[in-house]
């Protein structure tokens, strides 16, 4: 197990797991008779090679006065289960915020690589100069009422129109802007490449 020294927290689930794992082969019942209602606990023995050897004898691990709640005999007697499983969760979560992580920065590295990042707005105003990309406007965006794409101040009325921004400026800002430029973008490049729409 790989024990963490810089965090509490990280040494608090070590820890916690540590405990679990203490526990983990053993199994445990829940008994309701003469002698009340108690949790017996049947604990693993290994050998020196860390097999399994057998089980000791039967042993009380506790017992319920007749005071106890049913939920909070419930909470005892589920609570191993309920750690595992909540670690179990906590393992999954960690697991994808890592991959989310990896994934945004390998996304931010392609956007920087691409010289992308954090300049749509530039790349959008560049675009609308470019006759390709005015062409392309005009038949997929454009109606009979903008007048000539030629002069990109039209192109970038158009694209502000088809992106639903008021302002090339929110590519940089909002995500779902840039989003959709970005899908304007590809469609732009399908389009040059003469792709079936």
């Amino acid at each position: 197990m790989t024990v963490h020294t810089d965090n509490p927290n990280r040494i608090r689930i070590d820890q916690i797991k540590a405990r679990l794992g203490a526990i983990s082969a053993d199994r445990w019942s829940y008994v309701f008779d003469d002698a009340g209602e108690r949790i017996i606990a049947t604990r693993v023995v290994f050998d020196g090679d860390g097999k399994r050897a057998g089980d000791e004898a039967p042993a009380e691990l506790c017992r319920f006065g007749p005071d106890a709640a049913w939920h909070e005999k419930e909470f005892v007697r589920e609570a191993r289960e309920d750690m595992r499983f909540l670690l179990d969760q906590l393992d999954w979560a960690g697991r994808a915020i890592r991959d989310l992580r990896s994934q945004v920065r390998r996304f931010g590295s392609d956007e920087k690589s691409a010289g992308r990042i954090g300049n749509l707005a530039a790349e959008a105003s560049m675009k609308c100069g470019e006759p390709a990309f005015q062409r392309f406007l005009a038949e997929r965006h454009a109606t009979d009422d903008d007048g000539d794409l030629a002069d990109s101040a039209v192109a970038a009325a158009v694209l502000r129109r088809a992106l639903t921004i008021e302002s090339r400026k929110q590519l940089n800002t909002d995500p779902d802007a840039a989003a959709r430029w970005r899908d304007m973008r590809a469609d732009f490049q399908a389009w040059g490449r003469g792709d079936a729409s």
